[in-house]
């Protein structure tokens, strides 16, 4: 069946700005291939573009972003970095062929996009938050705090949301900064990834690591909130991000092989 909001698998779609139309082309339902490309931690240099270039070349369905995209941690006067990032996407992320579609991005949250730990917890419903703002996944009426503030006074997006790709496959995105104390997160996943048992694949993404691949430190506390969970559900994969590092390991349980 359509999703909600009426979108066609395999239908090229508009999205509005002030001053044009920009179209892409949603996702295959049937049992057709669903390729995207994953990554995170991009920040503003001068390869940026070189990266979303060679992404785009992969001729993806769309590109998902693992957390940490300008830095401009959670601050409202740094809008500008968010401007230019998306200046360079919207040149950059184009499918080839004569049309130049855009690739969509599914975007997950990470610690330098809003406020690198350094915002308490009880006051972040104060600030903007460039990425949600742009990025409203899951948009409602409440908070991405659910636990910890009433009402949020505006439209505010989740932290964490669920993508059915195709048939067979989906990849749940979780926040693993902002809703680090939050169960209702947890209780949320659970029943989404109870519903996709029966999948082929499930694959998870989020921005701290279980596992690190330069540290020490930084892990157990991911470890403990998602392991058990994970290995239930026999995660198929899980991308991770964070550590600036590329890293690939075998499927873990438990941390064990």
């Amino acid at each position: 069946p359509p999703p909600a909001d009426g979108a066609l698998p395999s239908a090229t779609r508009g999205s509005f700005k002030i001053h044009k139309q920009l179209a892409f082309k949603t996702a295959p339902a049937g049992s057709g291939e669903v390729r995207f490309v994953e990554g995170g931690d991009v920040g503003m240099h001068e390869r940026v573009a070189d990266m979303i270039a060679q992404a785009a070349s992969e001729e993806p369905h769309f590109i998902v972003l693992g957390g940490d995209i300008v830095y401009d941690n959670g601050m409202p006067g740094c809008y500008r970095r968010w401007e230019w990032f998306l200046s360079v996407w919207e040149q950059y992320a184009r499918s080839a062929g004569p049309e130049r579609l855009y690739i969509p991005v599914c975007m997950v949250v990470g610690n330098h996009d809003v406020g690198d730990y350094s915002i308490r917890l009880a006051d972040m419903d104060r600030f903007s938050h460039a990425i949600f703002d742009f990025f409203p996944h899951h948009a409602d009426s409440r908070s991405f705090f659910e636990d910890d503030l009433p009402s949020s006074r505006r439209l505010r997006s989740r932290a964490y949301h669920h993508h059915i790709l195709g048939q067979q496959s989906s990849l749940v995105v979780l926040d693993s900064c902002m809703n680090r104390r939050s169960m209702t997160q947890k209780n949320w996943a659970e029943g989404v990834l109870t519903q996709t048992d029966l999948l082929a694949s499930t694959m998870v993404t989020y921005h701290n690591p279980l596992y690190p691949s330069r540290r020490l430190f930084g892990g157990v506390q991911m470890q403990q909130m998602w392991e058990d969970l994970f290995s239930r559900h026999k995660i198929t994969a899980a991308f991770e991000h964070h550590d600036h590092l590329f890293k690939r390991t075998k499927p873990l349980r438990y941390g064990k092989i």
